[in-house]
């Protein structure tokens, strides 16, 4: 952490009030000053907070508009920025121009709109030193594990993610609920993701980021806007910082208490899942949950159960699993597979090893498609479990 930095707020406020992109884009300029001036402190801080990085290094900022942070990583670390928004708008791409009065100073940055709680970043895999990840976390709705794990999709092994995020056990806080005041954020004009949608406390931001393959370097608490009261409880400034880097394999993961009836959600962009690490929105009904067995994530399903996939062209989906029928070599276990009403062929399985079962399809298919896997015949292991088993299944994808 770099805490000699030199830079002061009112630098920083001088700095970027040349650079106002509300001026140009939004409401005016008013707009501009007043968003630098609340935030100031925290871009200095955020600075404080990076990592040591390499030279030059190669930053994804999520959310970028309206480019402080953006201005202040290129100026001040040298840092290669690229911006990423965090919610789609009307215009999927384009360009921002800001520019210094004097005409000293110009930054163009390039405009990609993306939903980072639900679209693949239109990015290549290892690319990124550093995801910055400031004042975003508390605004999603559905699915934060989805942003860390292409997150983690783009940084270079053992590369570091700093976020930064309002913290809900804040002093503030807890004075306005002894004073009976609502904490919540008020419904905003700019849609659901203009609001705070979900605030975390200190310890949850690191159990989620270790959850999808994270290993936390620091997580600290910082007064970037408020002063907490002399004699305050530890923790209860109002921002969290949290510093980690890629360590363990990618997950998109749902850990409790953060997530509950995450089956019922749907969320189709990959042609391929595996259970455990991706398949988050991908699963419709039939399944059991997640289970673990020599570090391998595997679902067992019933009689039934479908899959999703997005599908570009494939003419096979595959299934990497296994049967348990205890009678399995003298009675064959028939797997079959549909598309919408078509059963598109029937696989017969007499052996408990864990393989590929491949359905051809009789053409190219592409887009959206929802994937009935089905068996003739299940079995119940006994013994306090009485759930009715077909295959188990680590791996699903067409190609």
């Amino acid at each position: 952490m770099d805490r000699g930095l030199s830079l002061t707020v009112e630098e920083i406020q001088r700095d970027l009030s040349r650079f106002n992109f509300f001026e140009r884009y939004v409401h005016g300029k008013r707009e501009g000053d007043v968003y630098v001036a609340s935030h100031a402190r925290r871009f200095l801080e955020t600075l404080k907070q990076l990592p040591e990085l390499p030279e030059k290094p190669r930053v994804l900022e999520l959310g970028g508009v309206p480019y402080s942070m953006t201005i202040l990583m290129e100026k001040h670390r040298g840092a290669r920025v690229t911006p990423l928004s965090f919610y789609e708008v009307e215009v999927p791409q384009g360009r921002h121009v800001l520019e210094s009065p004097d005409g000293a100073e110009r930054y163009e940055f390039p405009y990609l709109s993306v939903n980072v709680e639900r679209d693949p970043y239109p990015l290549e895999d290892a690319s990124f030193d550093l995801v910055l990840c400031c004042e975003i976390l508390e605004h999603l709705l559905i699915n934060p594990s989805h942003m860390f794990f292409e997150a983690h999709r783009v940084l270079v092994p053992g590369g570091f993610i700093l976020v930064s995020t309002p913290n809900v056990v804040r002093a503030a806080n807890l004075r306005a609920l002894q004073e009976r005041r609502n904490i919540n954020d008020a419904y905003h004009g700019n849609g659901v993701y203009g609001r705070h949608n979900r605030e975390f406390a200190p310890d949850e931001v690191p159990l989620l980021l270790e959850a999808c393959g994270y290993t936390v370097v620091r997580n600290t608490t910082v007064d970037v806007y408020d002063s907490t009261p002399p004699g305050a409880e530890e923790g209860r400034e109002d921002t969290i910082f949290t510093l980690a880097r890629t360590s363990g394999p990618r997950r998109v993961a749902t850990p409790s208490p953060f997530y509950v009836l995450m089956n019922e959600y749907l969320n189709v962009i990959r042609d391929a899942i595996t259970m455990g690490v991706d398949e988050v929105g991908h699963l419709g009904r039939g399944w059991h949950d997640l289970e673990d067995e020599g570090g391998r994530g595997f679902r067992w399903m019933g009689r039934r159960a479908v899959v999703h996939l997005r599908l570009a062209g494939a003419r096979h989906i595959t299934l990497h699993g296994q049967v348990h029928h205890p009678d399995v070599e003298t009675k064959p276990v028939a797997i079959s597979l549909s598309i919408g009403d078509e059963v598109l062929a029937t696989r017969r399985i007499a052996d408990h090893r864990w393989q590929d079962v491949e359905f051809v399809l009789p053409c190219a298919v592409s887009g959206s498609v929802e994937v009935e896997i089905a068996v003739d015949r299940t079995w119940t292991p006994g013994g306090g479990d009485d759930r009715e088993l077909g295959l188990r299944i680590q791996r699903c994808w067409g190609a």
